[in-house]
């Protein structure tokens, strides 16, 4: 990443090495998070093109190149790396971060030069519809070393939070679904071999985040909601099409 942003190309690491990249563990109470298999980036979409000659000039090859509408693009490249005994795949999002949902700008913060902002991680992994095992430890451990708070850039925002959840219809989408992965969450570290301390922080920080949830329901938007509901399928398959 050093020696993309010498050649003026940012990027950003998104995904579970960057919870790792934040929170220096990869444990969430005890519970291992299984292995990281690739390396997802962030980059700007007028970057695209800079980013693909630097990826091969360090012996990577384009070995997918989707396009998931809204102006993103998707690169996959993979290559051969000494010390490997695979081949090591890196993913690049060109333009603004959207799985299932879009998780709202800004991204490249100078505060962290590796990652986007903790706020933007926990959403990013929080609104995701069918949540993995890796995810919702990945969602654990962020919850476990960041406290939610005021500061944008050194904490959970609370403020961002609140912000992407009351954006009209698209926030009142997520929050759907990070409803649903709240309760999806409780029970899995209340059922899971997680250590006690680690258990009362989270349970905590849940309380919290029920809280943003329940405050979003008061705007207008989501009265607008309750009154005709959300369509049947209130998400966006987070599946790219090939071009």
């Amino acid at each position: 990443m050093e020696k993309a942003g010498q050649h003026q190309i940012d990027l950003k690491m998104i995904g579970g090495l960057a919870v790792y990249q934040q929170c220096g563990v990869t444990t969430c109470g005890g519970l291992e998070r299984q292995p990281y298999k690739d390396i997802d980036f962030l980059g700007k979409s007028d970057q695209n093109i800079k980013a693909e000659y630097f990826f091969k000039k360090l012996g990577f090859r384009r070995v997918g190149l989707n396009d998931w509408g809204a102006n993103i693009e998707f690169h996959n490249y993979r290559a051969q790396v000494d010390g490997l005994n695979r081949e090591l795949d890196i993913e690049v999002y060109f333009g603004s971060l959207e799985f299932n949902h879009l998780i709202p700008k800004p991204y490249f913060s100078s505060t962290y030069p590796f990652t986007i902002p903790p706020g933007q991680l926990l959403l990013s992994k929080w609104a995701i519809v069918d949540l993995t095992e890796k995810d919702i430890i990945d969602i654990g451990t962020l919850l476990l070393n960041f406290d939610i708070g005021d500061q944008y850039e050194k904490s959970l925002s609370q403020s961002y939070l609140n912000s992407a959840f009351s954006d009209g219809l698209a926030g009142a989408r997520m929050a759907k679904t990070c409803t649903i992965n709240l309760t999806l969450l409780q029970k899995y570290f209340n059922e899971g071999k997680i250590e006690n301390d680690s258990r009362v922080k989270l349970f905590n920080q849940f309380t919290i985040l029920d809280k943003i949830l329940t405050d979003a329901s008061v705007s207008t938007i989501w009265k607008i909601r309750n009154n005709f509901g959300l369509e049947k399928k209130w998400y966006r398959d987070a599946q790219p099409r090939q071009i």
